[in-house]
């Protein structure tokens, strides 16, 4: 099964709230901010280049605090992603903000907000949950 290769980044504030943001094609469609990998980037260079055009952070804003393997998941059947990949294989980061930070809303996302793990796993689509919890599992050392 082929499945792309991306990135995911859990933005964590000095209140232990993790920055998440609506999406500006599907409202009321909740994530973190993630992306492809493009051919030739390592992960980490990926996940600098999407950060910036998906929340308008940079290295001056955060730093990064750990990873994870890759994690997969599977898009449902009524989703139709361009080539043939059949899900994404994700490496999720953890980054802690350096101060406080605003992201920018953009063509991606038309809000964000911080919140905790736990509402964060209610806001999220239903095929994006395991991979989500396996995350934070890895980051924080809780089960749920």
């Amino acid at each position: 099964m082929k499945l792309r290769p991306n990135v995911a980044m859990v933005i964590l504030n000095d209140e232990n709230k993790i920055l998440i943001g609506e999406r500006s094609d599907i409202k009321n469609s909740w994530q973190l901010p993630q992306g492809g990998i493009d051919k030739g980037e390592t992960p980490q260079t990926a996940m600098w280049r999407e950060l910036f055009e998906e929340t308008s952070l940079t290295k001056n804003d955060v730093e990064i605090i750990a990873q994870t393997d890759p994690i997969p998941y599977i898009f449902p059947k009524n989703i139709n992603y361009f080539e043939d990949y059949k899900g994404q294989n994700q490496i999720f980061f953890l980054l802690k903000t350096k101060n406080k930070i605003s992201p920018t809303p953009n063509e991606e996302f038309s809000r964000f907000t911080w919140e905790t793990k736990e509402k964060i796993l209610n806001l999220i689509i239903d095929f994006k949950k395991a991979s989500y919890k396996k995350a934070f599992e890895e980051f924080f050392g809780e089960k749920r």
